[in-house]
C-alpha cells in the first residue's frame, strides 16, 4: 500500500485507519522477528582464477571424467580470450555474483597479467566489481620462513595500477583486498608490522588504507588478536574448515562452519562467510581426500544439497551490513580442486575417470555434467523472492509452450538501459527474455531458445519478426554481425533465422 492509498484509507473513516495501522503493524513485528542475517540481501563475490593461460586442463577432474568429459560451457579456453570473460561476466549475472576476487600472485604473473591487460580494460568489466584475492603464500614463501618484504611494494604496485581502476571493490571507499592464510602467517609479530608499514605506505602515498579481509576462521578456537590485524575476516577453505575434509559429508559440517562463523562474530569480528560446492583436487595433487557434492548416504540426484545447506544455514544467517553483507563463493572456476560453480556441459553421473584404475580420481564418488546447476542455486538463494528463471519461458509463466514465441517477438529488441547505456545482469534477465544476461534481446538469445524450446526449434523468426525481403545478403550480413556480438535492432535488417 503506497503512501497516497493510506491516505485516502486514512480520510475514508476511523477504521479504516485502524486496519492499516494494524497492517503496518505487523509488518514492524513480523521485521523485528526476522534474524538480520537470514533477511538480508547478500553481495556475492567468487574467488576467480585468471591463470587458465598457462595452466594445464588435464590437471583438473572433469577433464579427466569417462565416458565423456565435464568441460566448462566456455571450453578449455585461456583466461585472457575475451570471449570467455564475456561468457563468464554472463554466468556471473546468472548466479547473482557481482564481484571477482582474482586470485593475485605477485606483479608480472599471468595472473597479474590477464588482470590488467585482459579483464580490468574489458568492455564489460564495468558490470563487476573486482577486488584482489592476496596469494600470501606465494608471496610471503614457507612457513617456517616467511619473508614479508614484498608486502609494502605489492601494495604500493596495486595502489597505482589496480585499486584505482573504477570497478575496482571499495567498502567504505577503502579498496578491498581478501589476504589469502592469513591465519598461517599473522601471529607472527613481523607480519603485523609488515601490513601496518603496508598501509602507512599507501596512506602516505595514495591516501587511502585497504580494506583488509583475513582468512581467519578456521579452527576449533577463532584468534580475536590476530583477526585484530584485519577490518574482516572469512573463510577461504570451507572444506576443511568444516569437517568436510575426512571425505563424510553429514549435516554436522554446515553445523560446524556455522558455529565458526558466529564464533567469530561474537568475538566482535565483522565476518564475510564463506561457501563451496565441494572439493577434489585429485588430479593435480595427492594427498587430501575428495567429497562428492552431495550428502554422504545421497545419491548424485541430490547434488548441489551441500552448496545449499552452506548457504542457507551457515552464510546467510552471518552476515554482516559493515562489509556490505558480503559473502564469498569459492570458487568460481578453480578446477583444479574442483569448487568451481562456473557452468559445465551437461553429461551423464560416472564415477569413472581416465587413470588405470579407473578411480584414481573420483575415489568411487559420483559426479555429473551439471551444467548451471549451482549459478542457479546461489541465484536464487541469495536473491530474496528471485523469480524461477527458465531459458526459453520468455512469458515467464513456469512453462515451455507457444505463447513463449509471441513473448519473445514483443520484447525482440528491448534493452536494459541505465543512464543510456546497455547494461547486462540480473535486472536485464527478469524484465525480459534476455536468456544470456547481456541486456539486449536479440539473437543470442534466440539461439538458446531454439536449444530448449519445443516450439522454437522448428518456429522461423523472420516469420515471426514479419521482417521483409528474407534472406538478403546484406541481411544476412547483418545477422552473422549479430551473432558474431556486434548487436542489432530489429529495424536494422532482415535475416532468415530457424
Amino acid at each position: 500500500m503506497n503512501q497516497t492509498e493510506l491516505q485516502r484509507t486514512a480520510q475514508a473513516s476511523a477504521a479504516g485507519r485502524a486496519v492499516s495501522l494494524a497492517v503496518v503493524a505487523v509488518f514492524v513485528l513480523l521485521a523485528a522477528l526476522t534474524p538480520v542475517g537470514v533477511a538480508a540481501d547478500p553481495t556475492v563475490g567468487a574467488y576467480y582464477y585468471p591463470w587458465w593461460d598457462t595452466h594445464d586442463w588435464d590437471e583438473t577432474l572433469r577433464a579427466r571424467m569417462l565416458p565423456q568429459d565435464h568441460r566448462p560451457t566456455a571450453g578449455y579456453k585461456p583466461s585472457s580470450d575475451a570471449d570467455v570473460i564475456a561468457e563468464h561476466i554472463n554466468q556471473s549475472h546468472r548466479g547473482n555474483i557481482s564481484l571477482w576476487a582474482s586470485s593475485w600472485w605477485g606483479p608480472g604473473s599471468i595472473e597479474d597479467q590477464v588482470l590488467q591487460n585482459n579483464i580490468l580494460p574489458h568492455p564489460r568489466a564495468g558490470e563487476l566489481k573486482h577486488a584482489i584475492h592476496y596469494e600470501s603464500g606465494g608471496r610471503f614463501g614457507p612457513r617456517s620462513s616467511p619473508d614479508y618484504s614484498s608486502l609494502t611494494p605489492d601494495f604500493l604496485y596495486l595502489a597505482e595500477n589496480v585499486f584505482s581502476d573504477p570497478n575496482y571493490y571499495r567498502i567504505d571507499d577503502r579498496p578491498v583486498v581478501i589476504m589469502y592464510i592469513s591465519r598461517a602467517y599473522f601471529d607472527d609479530p613481523a607480519a603485523q608490522q609488515a601490513l601496518t608499514a603496508a598501509r602507512q605506505a599507501l596512506v602516505a602515498q595514495h591516501g587511502y588504507d585497504p580494506y583488509v579481509i583475513g582468512d581467519e576462521v578456521f579452527g576449533s578456537s577463532f584468534s580475536a588478536s590476530r583477526a585484530s590485524h584485519f577490518e574482516a575476516v572469512t573463510t577461504f577453505d570451507v572444506y576443511a574448515m568444516s569437517g568436510m575434509n575426512d571425505g563424510v559429508v553429514t549435516p554436522s559440517d554446515i553445523q560446524r562452519a556455522e558455529g565458526k562463523y558466529a564464533d567469530a562474530a561474537a568475538a566482535g569480528s565483522v565476518v564475510v562467510p564463506g561457501i563451496t560446492p565441494g572439493y577434489n583436487d585429485t588430479a593435480v595433487r595427492s594427498g587430501n581426500t575428495p567429497t562428492g557434492r552431495f550428502f554422504s548416504g545421497g545419491t548424485i540426484a541430490d547434488a548441489g544439497d551441500v552448496f545449499t545447506a552452506l548457504i542457507d544455514q551457515a552464510a546467510l544467517p552471518h552476515v554482516d551490513p559493515q562489509a556490505e553483507n558480503l559473502i564469498l563463493v569459492n570458487s568460481f572456476n578453480e578446477w583444479h580442486e574442483d569448487t568451481q560453480i562456473e557452468a559445465s556441459v551437461i553429461a551423464p553421473p560416472s564415477s569413472t575417470d581416465d587413470s588405470p584404475s579407473g578411480t584414481a580420481f573420483t575415489q568411487g564418488r559420483t559426479y555429473e555434467g551439471y551444467g548451471t546447476k549451482y549459478l542457479d542455486i546461489l541465484r536464487q538463494h541469495t536473491t530474496p523472492g528471485a523469480p524461477t528463471l527458465i531459458d526459453g519461458d520468455a512469458d515467464f509463466d513456469g512453462d515451455l509452450d507457444a505463447d513463449d514465441l509471441q513473448a519473445f517477438v514483443n520484447a525482440w529488441g528491448t534493452e536494459n538501459l541505465v543512464d543510456g547505456k546497455r547494461v547486462g545482469g540480473y535486472a536485464s534477465r527478469i524484465a525480459r527474455p534476455d536468456f544470456n544476461y547481456d541486456g539486449v534481446v536479440d539473437f543470442a538469445d534466440w539461439f538458446v531458445m531454439r536449444s530448449v524450446h519445443p516450439a522454437a526449434a522448428s518456429a522461423n523468426l523472420t516469420q515471426l519478426l514479419k521482417a521483409p525481403e528474407p534472406g538478403s545478403a546484406s541481411a544476412v550480413a547483418a545477422g552473422v554481425a549479430s551473432v558474431a556480438g556486434l548487436r542489432r535492432r530489429r529495424t536494422t535488417g532482415a535475416l532468415e533465422v530457424r
